[in-house]
């Protein structure tokens, strides 16, 4: 994976600290968070057919899920009738963790509705339909 940064001027001497999780949870990608804060940037490396690949890429996708599934309110219906400056916050957020060439942004924001689509309806066959007829259980969430 290569790197960026600007407080160094080597990008092959900077480090990619790995860490281990110990527990299964709610994935927030702190390591790319506290590349985002030391201003080290992985590139996203294109194949001939401009598609993404590599370690970074395949970071940075897990990153976008992580962030369509957590600054994005579930309450709306549509991706399309969200406002639009949360479609700016996260490509903001992946451009200050990633280096991603031009005409990246549509590829990011399009993978990002995916996975919030892919969030709600995962949250919906797991928490709303096994208790479809039991309407008291719905004014306590879990």
């Amino acid at each position: 994976m290569r790197f960026t940064s600007s407080s160094e001027k080597d990008p092959s001497s900077a480090t990619f600290d790995e860490e281990k999780k110990s527990t299964r949870g709610i994935n927030t990608m702190s390591h790319v968070v506290k590349r985002k804060i030391q201003k080290i940037k992985p590139v996203v490396e294109y194949n001939k057919s401009g598609r993404p690949h590599g370690k970074a890429a395949i970071e940075m996708q897990s990153y976008i899920g992580v962030l369509a599934c957590s600054r994005v309110p579930l309450v709306d219906k549509k991706w399309t009738q969200l406002p639009k400056d949360l479609n700016e916050q996260i490509w903001e957020a992946i451009q200050m963790a990633y280096v991603v060439r031009e005409g990246g942004k549509k590829m990011v924001l399009s993978s990002a509705a995916k996975k919030w689509k892919d969030f709600k309806s995962t949250l919906t066959r797991q928490f709303i339909l096994p208790f479809g007829n039991e309407k008291e259980k719905f004014k306590e969430p879990p």
